[in-house]
């Protein structure tokens, strides 16, 4: 069999028909994902190679939930914590942030995370890894990922806990850093009073060794939400009305999770039978 074939006076083997080929299909998959820049596409193209870090894919992560979610999976505080881990020369490095610098120039794939993650803080970050649909499922396997190999906890429980009672319990979240609530969930059809009754979520992350919450009396929100992480990443969680908790004058009330059973059948649209 031939290696190669004379195409126009020149020899061309099949590794570089084949390479050709692999170049335009990744060319193609990136503008499916919205890259359509020149500049970005050589890029990832000379980056393709690379291996992602779990940080590195979290940060892509975090800029494809914006896109769904319009709210971020982690700050920049916490991907700047790990740049500044890797020590890098800050003479390459500005060299890399700049807009001269050349993709056929070679560079640490480090320097290149450490310009995205200043990108990531501009909100200028174009996500160009592929990552699966971002459940409350990913992301607790993912914080389990991260403990595995840093020994710390992921900042996102927050996130993951607003995430399942959202799909569990079939509400709204609202927009980050929303005053009052974090979500919206409609009312039985039986209960004609309002559209949607106001819910407020609270998680008990494996970091707490006792399962309790404190939430603010302040607000207009009528059902507590609390999640409850443990140490072995099981989640579950429970409905609490408003009218039920203690009532006093203190600005915060704090809400054990065995004190509580959960009123999600009464008031989950997502358990209502039809």
């Amino acid at each position: 069999m031939m290696d190669g074939i004379w195409d126009d006076g020149e020899w061309i083997s099949w590794g570089e028909i084949n390479q050709h080929i692999y170049e335009q299909e990744k060319r193609d998959e990136l503008k499916q994902r919205g890259i359509t820049d020149e500049k970005y596409l050589r890029e990832e193209m000379a980056r393709d190679g690379d291996e992602t870090t779990l940080v590195e894919e979290l940060l892509h992560a975090s800029v494809q939930y914006h896109k769904v979610h319009k709210r971020y999976l982690a700050p920049y505080s916490f991907f700047k914590k790990h740049v500044d881990a890797l020590c890098l020369d800050p003479e390459e490095l500005e060299d890399v942030m700049s807009d001269e610098h050349s993709e056929s120039e070679y560079s640490s794939p480090d320097y290149f995370f450490a310009r995205d993650v200043e990108r990531y803080k501009k909100g200028e970050l174009i996500h160009t890894r592929s990552t699966p649909p971002i459940s409350h499922g990913w992301l607790l396997s993912f914080a389990e990922r991260y403990y595995q190999e840093y020994s710390q906890h992921l900042p996102i429980y927050g996130e993951i806990g607003e995430r399942y009672a959202a799909d569990r319990f079939g509400f709204t979240q609202n927009p980050a850093l929303a005053q009052g609530s974090d979500g919206r969930m409609k009312k039985p059809e039986s209960d004609h009073t309002k559209a949607s009754v106001l819910i407020e979520v609270k998680t008990i992350t494996p970091i707490k060794k006792e399962p309790y919450i404190t939430v603010k009396r302040a607000g207009n929100w009528g059902v507590l939400a609390i999640v409850k992480i443990d140490e072995n990443m099981r989640i579950e969680g429970k409905l609490i009305k408003r009218s039920l908790l203690l009532k006093g004058q203190d600005d915060y009330i704090r809400v054990h999770w065995d004190d509580y059973t959960s009123d999600h059948l009464e008031l989950s649209p997502e358990y209502q039978i039809i």
